[in-house]
């Protein structure tokens, strides 16, 4: 292949990523088809299926993708030597910034498309991307002083961990943010994202 092909193959490539990624996100796995993606992408199903065997290989690689994506970007607010608090503010602005879509279908598509081997290889790109770097800010948090020992509480970091996740995950509204004008959408993740790390930190008791 000459330059100009490889680079030309290249692009189509990361189109089919992106747009596969759009629609998977928006619509779920079952009922997207690998026809639709092609259209989208303005090329023929044959060619599509010259980068990926299937819809199902398309889907794991949007998966690892996308996994891949938030793990540089967490690890980049984490790199910033900032308070445990600036730290999960940050973090749950990400979350609600950049997963506006409904992530329990792609969780839900996991456990009912891929064998149990390929969802412990998927697990290990979860964890790298979201588990760990939240395990990394509260065990800093412990370290530094800010958060409390959790043997006070029984618990553990990694507990802590998947708490922070669900209790963000659960507060995501994709179907409200997607009809809130950009200066609406701005002011509601701020206010989510501050209200979360309040609950969070300091509890709602007296």
């Amino acid at each position: 292949m000459t330059e100009n092909q490889i680079e030309e193959s290249s692009t189509r490539y990361n189109t089919i990523i992106k747009i596969a990624q759009k629609f998977f996100m928006e619509h779920g796995y079952q009922a997207v088809s690998t026809r639709q993606i092609a259209d989208a992408c303005e090329i023929t199903q044959p060619a599509l299926y010259h980068h990926f065997k299937g819809k199902k290989e398309l889907y794991l690689e949007v998966i690892r993708r996308t996994l891949n994506t938030t793990e540089n970007d967490i690890n980049n607010i984490l790199s910033e030597n900032l308070e445990v608090e600036k730290r999960l503010h940050k973090f749950s602005k990400y979350m609600f910034s950049n997963f506006q879509e409904d992530i329990t279908k792609m969780f839900h598509d996991i456990y009912h498309i891929f064998d149990a081997d390929t969802q412990k290889i998927i697990y290990g790109w979860w964890a790298k991307g979201f588990l760990d770097p939240v395990v990394k800010i509260v065990e800093d948090g412990i370290k530094q002083g800010e958060l409390k020992n959790l043997s006070l509480i029984d618990a553990q970091p990694i507990e802590i961990g998947f708490l922070i996740l669900n209790t963000i995950k659960g507060s995501l509204e994709p179907k409200l943010l997607k009809n809130l004008n950009e200066a609406d959408k701005e002011f509601f993740i701020e206010r989510k994202s501050k209200l979360i790390v309040n609950v969070l930190l300091s509890g709602i008791g007296k």
